[in-house]
């Protein structure tokens, strides 16, 4: 309770959603400098990894860490609702032992047709469920 009004910074983010080219370049050579201004915090390279390098350039430096590391995989699902069993089997099953997923963007996709939502639920008999109403 003590903190719960206090804004903390817990992790550096330098791109989101950037293609390969000069500023994605720009970023990865960065890291050096970030870290000269602080050390203590995880840095995001590219949210949602749309450069095309995720396999060849890491996509997160530790606290302390030099280097760009390829310890966990940076996703940005957007699936549609409600969700459905194989949907929920995906999200429990995102990332493997080598690399581990970190959601840091997440949605249900585009505007919801929330008559279609509805109607979907009154064929379930479900209507009354929290996620219905």
């Amino acid at each position: 309770r003590r903190d719960r009004n206090h804004p903390s910074v817990v992790m550096w983010g330098l791109l989101n959603e950037t293609s390969d080219g000069p500023v994605f370049k720009h970023a990865v050579s960065s890291l050096p400098f970030v870290r000269g201004l602080d050390r203590t915090r995880m840095v995001m390279l590219n949210s949602g990894r749309f450069d095309g390098q995720a396999e060849t350039i890491g996509s997160l430096s530790n606290p302390g860490s030099e280097v760009w590391e390829n310890v966990l995989s940076d996703l940005h699902p957007y699936r549609r609702v409600p969700h459905t069993a194989p949907i929920i089997e995906e999200f429990r099953t995102m990332g493997s032992e080598d690399r581990h997923a970190f959601i840091s963007e997440y949605g249900i996709g585009s505007a919801v047709d929330l008559v279609q939502v509805a109607r979907h639920y009154e064929q379930l008999g479900k209507e009354n469920v929290e996620d219905a109403r």
